[in-house]
Formats: structure tokens, C-alpha cells, sequence
């Protein structure tokens, strides 16, 4: 019931919320394209290290699962959990790897890894935002992903949704880039490194092997008239 509120005031106030937006958007686009990323980085990385700071959060459940598997790659074991060798999609265990490696802590790896994810994951964000959106969604967008609060508890914990949410906006960016390539060997370019990302995205989550179904259909609405 209060969401259905919530959405009949949101529908009712739609005029207002929609106008306050653009003005919001429009004072964030005045701010330097880089400058806010920077600034939009620093802060995400600080809540992020004050979580860390605050919180003694241990692995579990999956996380647990997928660390030691990754510990077992490294320690020369064969990758099974459980009896099973093909339950758990290998991709996360394969990027702990070399963290693990370098840093003996599983804590301090887990930690480090997912500080370099969201930076990455900003750099892929604001890449696509500006080839979708002008520069206030752009900014808002950035904005967005340095508070979302799952994404900052996460950084304590080893899970494959962070390596997920770092690909996924290269996976749309090469993509677009693809289809707005004009030239074949340079859309053929960009279709092979797209494909290679969502790979490595697929070894994470298995069940991305259906998202080309929503690329396809992105290219025939953009391209072809329907």
C-alpha cells in the first residue's frame, strides 16, 4: 500500500518533479564533465572506505562459496564445490585469482578488487552516459552509483554482482558503438570486442547468455524502420 501511494503521488506530482529534474539537471551539466566524475569517485570511494572502516562483515553463502574456489585454484585443487564441478560460474573465482595472489589477506583482496570495480564501473557509467544522454544525465547518472547503498555494503564482501555491474556498462558501450560504427571493419571491431566483454560477463552470470537478444532488438529499432 505505500508503494501504490507513493506511485499515485509521484503520477499526481509528475508535472512538478519533472520540471524540479530539469533544473537540477540542468545546474549539475554546468559543472566539468571530469571534474564531477573525480568528485563523484572521491565520494563513492570514501563511503565505501568508511563502510569498510565500520563494518567486520565475514563472507558467506556465495561469497564464501566462490572465495574458496578461488583459494582452491589457488592452491592447485581441482574447481568443484560440494561435489560439483559445473554448479558455480567460474568467472568471479578467475578474477579473485591474481588479488588473492598479491595480497595473502582475503579481506584486503576482496576490499582492493572492489574499490578498482567501482572505478572502473564509473569510467564505464560515464562513457555511456555520454553517448545516450545529454550532460545532466550524465552527472546524475554518476551521482547514482557512488550512493546507491547495496553497492557500497557490497564492498566488503565477495560478490560476483560487483564484477557484474563493472562490465555491464561496456557490454551496452561497445555495443552502441558497434551499431553507430557506419563501416563494417570497424563495426566488425567493435562487435568482437563486445562480444569478448560479454563473455567474460556470461562467465559470471550465466544467465546473461540471453541479453544479445536485447541488443538485437536495440539494433533493429535503431537501424531499421519497423
Amino acid at each position: 500500500s505505500a508503494a501504490l501511494a507513493a506511485l499515485a503521488g509521484a503520477w499526481y506530482l509528475r508535472h512538478a518533479l519533472t520540471q524540479r529534474l530539469a533544473l537540477m539537471l540542468d545546474r549539475m551539466a554546468r559543472v566539468p564533465s571530469i571534474r564531477w566524475w573525480l568528485a563523484c569517485t572521491a565520494l563513492g570511494l570514501a563511503l565505501r572506505l568508511g563502510w569498510v572502516l565500520a563494518v567486520d562483515s565475514q563472507p558467506s553463502s556465495d561469497g564464501a562459496t566462490y572465495l574458496g574456489l578461488a583459494r582452491g585454484l589457488l592452491a592447485g585443487h581441482g574447481y568443484s564445490a560440494g561435489g560439483t564441478l559445473a554448479y558455480w560460474p567460474p568467472g568471479y573465482p578467475l578474477f579473485l585469482l591474481p588479488w588473492l595472489e598479491v595480497l595473502e589477506s582475503d579481506r584486503v583482496a576482496v576490499v582492493v578488487s572492489n574499490l578498482v570495480l567501482f572505478v572502473i564501473t564509473m569510467l564505464g557509467v560515464r562513457a555511456l552516459a555520454r553517448q545516450t544522454g545529454d550532460a545532466g544525465v550524465e552527472r546524475l547518472a554518476l551521482l547514482l552509483l557512488a550512493l546507491w547503498p547495496n553497492l557500497i555494503a557490497q564492498i566488503v564482501t565477495p560478490e560476483k554482482e560487483q564484477l557484474l555491474v563493472a562490465l555491464f556498462p561496456w557490454v551496452l558501450c561497445t555495443a552502441m558503438a558497434a551499431i553507430g560504427a557506419g563501416r563494417l571493419p570497424s563495426a566488425a571491431a567493435w562487435a568482437v570486442v563486445c562480444g569478448l566483454v560479454m563473455g567474460a560477463a556470461n562467465l559470471v552470470q550465466p544467465a546473461f547468455v540471453l541479453f544479445p537478444v536485447a541488443l538485437v532488438t536495440f539494433w533493429a529499432l535503431t537501424t531499421r524502420r519497423i
